[in-house]
């Protein structure tokens, strides 16, 4: 059994100290997926506007917690998760100054 379906991925925003979920799903969903904000609108789970503006940052939080099903899980004793995330920017057109 693939232990990425027993991990339940939440995607959270800090709004005014409060965690809004944004997005779930579990991490076997998300392996191998590439989820970009012009395919999948990623930067309208955390923000108002579209994207991060030039000097400014934001934090964003994610949850990971194992799903119990009920069923016996004791084969996942011991087992550890890496996780690599690649942040990529992409940049539109510009104004001309």
């Amino acid at each position: 059994d693939d232990f990425g379906k027993h991990i339940k991925v939440t995607f959270l925003k800090n709004v005014d100290k409060h965690e809004t979920i944004v997005k779930q799903t579990t991490l076997d969903k998300l392996k191998g997926d590439t989820l970009t904000a012009v395919d999948n609108d990623l930067s309208a789970w955390f923000w108002d506007e579209k994207g991060i503006s030039a000097g400014k940052s934001d934090k964003f939080k994610v949850k990971f917690e194992f799903v119990d099903n009920g069923k016996d899980q004791n084969q996942f004793q011991g087992d550890k998760l890496q996780l690599n995330w690649t942040f990529d920017a992409q940049q539109t057109a510009g104004e001309e100054r």
